[in-house]
């Protein structure tokens, strides 16, 4: 009956419950100490809203780079050189990586956040972030490699 259908949709899609239960908002995580002990403040206003939200379904490359659990990106240059000058433009700004599975999409993105971390971007670049859905399907992408 009706209940069968229910619990089909929420096996189905999963990632989608979760999404729309919550009124968009991610799942809310407990907090952790930060490393001295003490608990991390959270900032005033619209942006922590927006990046809670990001932070909920998305990692942060730019973090991943600081880190250094990013390889190099060999051979992509150009690629990285283009993407970094669509998003310096004023208008239509918006790079859409794509192309079939393997092809290197998600290595230019890394290489960006490489770049961006290092400063080796234009002054508008130098304090943005990369965000890509996380690969566990969180950020309602498979696992599996595609367009990004």
């Amino acid at each position: 009956g009706e209940d069968d259908e229910e619990a089909g949709k929420t096996a189905t899609f999963p990632f989608l419950n979760r999404l729309f239960s919550n009124g968009g908002e991610p799942a809310p995580k407990e907090e952790t100490p930060a490393e001295d002990g003490s608990r991390r403040e959270k900032k005033e206003g619209k942006p922590n809203g927006k990046r809670k939200f990001l932070e909920g379904y998305c990692i942060s490359l730019n973090r991943k780079a600081k880190e250094g659990k990013l390889d190099p990106v060999i051979g992509r240059a150009e690629e990285i050189e283009r993407v970094i000058q669509i998003l310096n433009r004023r208008q239509k700004n918006n790079p859409c990586l794509i192309g079939e599975p393997g092809v290197g999409k998600t290595a230019i993105a890394e290489g960006l956040a490489q770049r961006i971390v290092a400063g080796d971007v234009p002054f508008k670049l130098r304090d943005k972030g990369g965000l890509p859905p996380r690969p566990d399907g969180a950020g309602g992408r498979d696992s599996v490699p595609g367009p990004v």
